[in-house]
């Protein structure tokens, strides 16, 4: 089946149809529609996107939902991708949490989202033990290597230690924990696993939830609070007893 631009296709030109690749070349422009659906929902590819390029590919759905994605930066990372739905409209400091099938979803804390509410204590002296460290982004760091090596070297040339150095030099630091080293002190509540390509059937550590280690702050305050109020009890006992 072949159509023409702005020819309208019926349902029924679809049946049996098997479609191996699909290209649209719409007029680009600030709002480009490229394809319209049922229900309000629409597909964009338009160029007012942000960071080194303008381009966005943008899903729009009713009542203002959205997924925007784009432009691309370095080898393999979106600049930009952003989520727009109902439940986050007006919300401040919401967490989109990632889980094992690569699927992001809201994070909720309001009791008719759960079941089987019980007390939880961490290992406070597990917490206490964690190593904040500085570091910087690997991923970053080659792909800024490897763009080094095409301006200096030529296009295709790898990236050599010098490049690497210089990489390395100019990135950023960062302040987090070593996921690693939070799953040898047992504090596996914290973290996050993904399938692991080595080891067909088994998963490796990849994450560390750091909203949620807060709670364990909580917990190490009220235990702080219940010595400071023991050790106040005995001080008005010893200075009554004068």
């Amino acid at each position: 089946m072949v159509g023409t631009p702005g020819e309208e296709i019926a349902p029924a030109d679809f049946a049996n149809m098997v479609v191996e690749t699909l290209e649209f070349d719409p007029a680009e422009s600030s709002g480009s529609v490229t394809a319209k659906f049922n229900h309000a929902y629409q597909i964009y590819v338009d160029n007012t996107g942000s960071a080194g390029s303008t381009t966005r590919f943008w899903i729009d759905g009713p009542d203002d939902g959205e997924f925007t994605a784009g432009p691309r930066t370095g080898a393999n990372n979106f600049a930009q991708i952003r989520l727009r739905h109902d439940k986050v409209s007006g919300v401040a400091g919401v967490v989109l949490r990632q889980d094992s099938g690569g699927v992001l979803y809201l994070t909720s804390s309001s009791r008719r989202y759960k079941r089987e509410i019980t007390g939880h204590a961490m290992d406070l002296e597990a917490l206490r033990r964690l190593r904040v460290v500085r570091f910087k982004d690997r991923t970053l760091i080659e792909d800024r290597a490897a763009a080094l090596a095409e301006e200096i070297h030529g296009p295709g040339a790898p990236p050599d230690d010098d490049d690497v150095r210089q990489a390395t030099a100019g990135a950023d630091w960062y302040v987090g924990v070593i996921a690693e080293e939070v799953e040898e002190l047992g504090l596996t509540e914290l973290l996050t696993y993904e399938d692991d390509p080595d080891a067909p059937g088994r998963q490796r550590v990849n994450g560390f939830r750091y909203e949620i280690v807060a709670l364990g702050a909580l917990q190490i305050i009220a235990e702080q609070e219940e010595r400071l109020a023991t050790l106040e009890a005995r001080v008005t006992a010893l200075e009554q007893g004068r």
